[in-house]
């Protein structure tokens, strides 16, 4: 058990050193509906694939490779605003427990990451052999969301982390400047200079 100081009264309060696994489990939920609401985004403004049936064969026309890499793209921006915000939310929340707050942000961010894929692409079309059942020859139809770059799936995670340990070093060092303004034997002196004339 740790012991911070209060900036308003100097006094002493216990912070736990630990993980708390409340706040964890709280992260994890959280980001589960974050997930989603991602996964919904992502399906909303991510391109579909799309393909051709021809001479009974389902092609994939070269230039649709370019929308492959546009799903990873907009998968993700959304996943590295998501932890943008979550970073955020958890550091307005959470300000000692900083061990479970990191718990919950990596874990949370790869849960939600994969709930947001999962949503995509059951939001979006069947299977491309489903899509293809009754589609004329020479005809084009929309294949399913995929991810071709699992790598994008450590975004969120990463974005959360790297936002999250740059807010508290703000904090920190915002912490550390007044505590050596208040421990600087000649501050008072400065701020208020003596009367006398001498």
């Amino acid at each position: 058990m740790a012991v911070e100081e209060t900036e308003s009264t100097g006094t002493t309060e216990p912070t736990s050193v630990g993980p708390r696994w409340d706040l964890v489990a709280l992260s994890l939920l959280a980001c589960l509906v974050a997930g989603a609401v991602t996964g919904v985004v992502w399906w909303l403004v991510a391109p579909l694939p799309e393909y051709q049936v021809l001479e009974g064969r389902v092609l994939l026309p070269e230039v649709e490779t370019e929308t492959a890499v546009a799903a990873d793209g907009w998968f993700a921006l959304c996943a590295a605003a998501a932890g943008l915000l979550s970073a955020v939310a958890v550091f307005l929340r959470v300000r000692a427990a900083r061990i479970s707050a990191l718990i919950g942000l990596t874990l949370g961010g790869l849960l939600a990451s994969v709930v947001a894929w999962w949503v995509g692409i059951t939001l979006g079309p069947a299977s491309v052999m489903e899509e293809a059942k009754g589609v004329a020859d020479g005809d084009l139809f929309s294949g399913p969301l995929e991810i071709s770059a699992p790598g994008v799936l450590l975004i969120w995670s990463l974005t959360s982390l790297i936002v999250y340990f740059a807010l508290a070093a703000g904090l920190d060092r915002d912490r550390s400047g007044r505590s050596g303004r208040n421990d600087d034997p000649g501050a008072d002196r400065f701020n208020h200079p003596s009367s006398g004339g001498g």
